[in-house]
């Protein structure tokens, strides 16, 4: 079946430098409503740079970004999380000093458009509370809602940073390594959120994940990186019998 006209999101012979260095070379990729991409590659090979690309954190030198035929290129990061590109970090992104709950209730005060307002926060917002109460309850946290971001495990902080792009409700999720620092019992409430989300929202999800286990669950598509190009791009089994997928990963020198 043919991919839509318009991709939810896309880049274009995006690129760029650290000095004389290219984390990002020339890649061009292309992300559509209703599938999962795993991105893959090796530490170094510029996976996390291209999403900071796609996300805002980082200006490219050269190339564009749409957001469904819109150039956001040179939209900053808040106007890219308004507009609907959600990012969840490889290190948590929160406000320690503030309870779980409120971390989530400012994200939906964000959603609504009422802004990250701290003098708002005791105040009992029509629909907020519970539109919180709802998110957190989503990645099992709603009985830890009074305690301090601070007294959270690793692995509940990733799923509080899960629960506030739940309440962004993003037309793109960006997911990068989400189940860092997890247990194992904690890992199945992040991989049953993604793939509700892939089936129920119809977004366009985009996951870097080094645990090939849930890779092989979510994944409807594989780009490898190496070296800040896409070396191979597509179906999962096919792109990890390539072989030189497989010399990347086996640590080999490629040809």
């Amino acid at each position: 079946m043919s991919e839509p006209a318009t991709a939810a999101i896309s880049a274009t012979d995006l690129s760029i430098r650290f000095g004389g260095h290219v984390a990002v070379n020339n890649v061009s990729c292309q992300f559509y409503d209703g599938k999962l991409t795993a991105i893959l590659g090796p530490n170094g090979a510029g996976k996390t740079t291209f999403f900071n690309l796609l996300s805002g954190q980082l200006a490219p030198t050269s190339g564009q970004i749409h957001f469904y035929g819109k150039d956001i290129t040179r939209y900053s990061v808040s106007h890219r999380a308004k507009i609907g590109v959600g990012r969840a970090f490889q290190l948590t992104n929160l406000f320690p000093k503030l309870s779980t709950f409120e971390n989530v209730r400012l994200a939906v005060q964000a959603r609504g458009n009422l802004g990250f307002d701290m003098a708002r926060l005791s105040v009992d917002l029509p629909g907020v509370n519970e539109q919180a109460e709802f998110y957190l309850e989503k990645v099992a946290l709603l009985s830890k809602g009074d305690l301090d971001v601070r007294s959270l495990s690793h692995g509940d902080q990733r799923k509080l940073e899960v629960a506030m792009l739940l309440a962004l409700e993003p037309k793109v999720f960006m997911f990068d390594e989400p189940t860092a620092g997890m247990t194992i019992d904690e890992v199945p409430i992040i991989v049953e959120l993604i793939q509700a989300i892939k089936q129920t929202e119809g977004r366009a999800i985009l996951l870097v994940e080094h645990k090939m286990d849930i890779i092989k669950t979510l994944a409807d598509r594989i780009v490898i990186f190496h070296n800040g190009e896409v070396i191979a791009d597509g179906d999962p089994n096919e792109v990890m019998s390539m072989p030189i997928v497989q010399d990347v990963y086996l640590g080999r020198a490629l040809a």
